[in-house]
């Protein structure tokens, strides 16, 4: 993420399985040049539930930036570069062809 030194603050949008909406706050951007900038899901943000398999994980619905309307004058650009997603495969990868389906 490119900074343009303002305390302006970066927010993942997020929905899950159920078309329930989230948002994960990634920070300021109240530096200068590129910056790494990571973050966890947080918990309260529910990716998993063992009564439904088949529906798990989040999709990433958009960004959104929330300026600080005393910072705010004129066109602001963001740039955004390697984009990630670290996730644990171990539910796609725990099941075999032949095993039956528990959607009953």
């Amino acid at each position: 993420m490119v900074g343009r030194n303002s305390p302006h603050v970066l927010k993942i949008l997020v929905s899950d399985q159920f078309g329930n909406d989230a948002e994960i706050t990634m920070g300021k951007l109240n530096f200068t040049g590129w910056k790494k900038m990571t973050v966890a899901v947080p918990t309260t943000i529910k990716q998993l539930d063992y009564h439904y398999a088949n529906k798990m994980g989040l999709k990433v619905e958009g960004f959104r930036i929330d300026c600080d309307p005393k910072e705010t004058l004129g066109s602001y650009f963001f740039y955004l570069d390697d984009l990630r997603a670290v996730t644990d495969l171990f539910a796609e990868e725990s099941r075999d062809v032949d095993d039956m389906m528990d959607n009953w």
